[in-house]
Order: structure tokens, then C-alpha cells, then sequence
């Protein structure tokens, strides 16, 4: 399949599915979860005017207080408007900012579902300001959260056979390679899938988190 119809068909399931997705973080056997991510993101501090690419329904951006999204599945976008974000239609790879207009992005489980991941974070330097960050939250292939999707994707699972997911050090490369230096980082979900969620408080230790939080700085050059 190739990461263009990839990414179309992504969209399509996520606006097929829109509200679904977003009853899923207010179950309560997920709640735990919800809460160990929110707590790794806030933790590395979002510091002045910043959106997040991939918002989704703004189930994040709301409780982070990001006033910006941006997403290409309009059914989506509906639900995270009613949450009062700024929510505008486009991809990660052509954002609808100016250049050097912002302090950070966020991209919280956007990562696996990019086209074209070096060219969206190339994006992103374009649209940050002088010392500006990313703050990049994905699920580490490496991990055993990562080897519980990955398995959900080749058994056709709606939604995640679109998702291309990434190990730490193949993530590391492409922030280095785009002239990114991670500054700060959080780690959440020790526990395994098939566990009870609990809520567990995050950690700076890679180790096998199955999610994990970067902070990068955008460097100059």
C-alpha cells in the first residue's frame, strides 16, 4: 500500500469512526490510561502559543489547554470545535501557520500516521519560532504496548492497519536528522496490555514504556 492511500484510508476510517474514537478515553476501564498520558505531556510543559497536529477530536488539546489543531478528518474536527479548539482542515506536511509564528507542536499519536513523517517534521521547523519545540508522544514499536498494535494492524483492526509505528531509536534518528535535540522526555505505561490499567505516574526512563514523550528543541541551521 502506498503511504498516500495509506494516509487516505486513515482518514476515512478515522471519520467513519469519530465518535467511537473518541468514547474510548471516557470508559472506565481506559480512564487510567488517559490519565498516565495526559500526566507525561503536561509534565513537559507547554509554554506559549501552540497547536497540536493530529488533534483529532481535541480529547488532548482541550485538557492541555492547546488552543490550535489540525487534522484532515473533518469528523474529527467537529467534535474537538465543540471543545472549543481553533480547529482548522490540513496535514501535517502543508500546516496552515506562518513561518516562525509558534512556540511548539504537539503531535500525540500523529507520528504512525503520517505519509510522509521527514517532510511533516521538516514542516515543523518552518512554523516554529526561535527556540521553539515539538513535544512528540508516540507508542515505541519496541515496547510491549508497540508488539500489542502491531498485531492489532495485521489483524486488520480498523483503524491501526493504517499505522506505521516507529522504535525509540528509529524516532531519535529522524528528530536528529531534521536538526531536533531532545531536551527532556517522559515514559508511561510500563504495564502490559493484558494487564488491569492502573494509573502510573510517569516516569524519565525509557526502558519499555508504551508511551513516551519527547520534548525537542528546534535548532538552528
Amino acid at each position: 500500500m502506498s503511504c498516500l492511500k495509506r494516509v487516505k484510508d486513515s482518514v476515512s476510517a478515522f471519520n467513519l469512526h469519530a465518535e467511537e474514537y473518541d468514547r474510548w478515553y471516557f470508559e472506565d476501564e481506559n480512564k487510567p490510561i488517559f490519565l498516565s498520558e495526559l500526566d507525561a505531556i503536561q509534565r513537559l510543559g507547554l509554554e506559549g502559543l501552540g497547536a497540536e497536529i493530529g488533534v483529532g477530536t481535541g480529547v488532548f488539546a482541550s485538557r492541555l489547554k492547546i488552543p490550535l489543531g489540525v487534522d484532515p478528518a473533518k469528523n474529527m474536527l467537529k467534535i474537538a470545535k465543540k471543545r472549543e479548539i481553533v480547529a482548522l482542515q490540513a496535514v501535517a506536511e502543508f500546516l496552515p501557520f506562518k513561518s516562525n509564528s509558534l512556540d511548539y507542536l504537539a503531535y500525540i499519536f500523529t507520528l504512525c500516521f503520517l505519509g510522509k513523517p521527514e517532510k511533516a517534521l521538516g514542516e515543523a521547523r518552518r512554523v516554529l519560532r526561535k527556540r521553539g519545540f515539538l513535544i512528540l508522544c508516540f507508542v515505541p514499536k519496541d515496547s510491549f504496548w508497540g508488539e500489542f498494535y502491531v498485531q492489532k494492524k495485521k489483524e486488520g483492526h480498523r483503524i491501526y492497519k493504517y499505522a506505521k509505528f516507529y522504535s525509540k531509536e528509529e524516532v531519535f534518528s529522524l528528530l536528529d536528522k531534521i536538526k531536533f535535540k531532545v531536551v527532556d522526555f517522559y515514559g508511561t505505561l510500563y504495564q502490559k496490555p493484558c494487564e488491569k490499567p492502573v494509573y502510573e505516574e510517569p516516569k524519565k526512563k525509557l526502558g519499555n514504556c508504551g508511551f513516551l514523550c519527547l520534548k525537542a528543541l528546534k535548532l538552528n541551521g
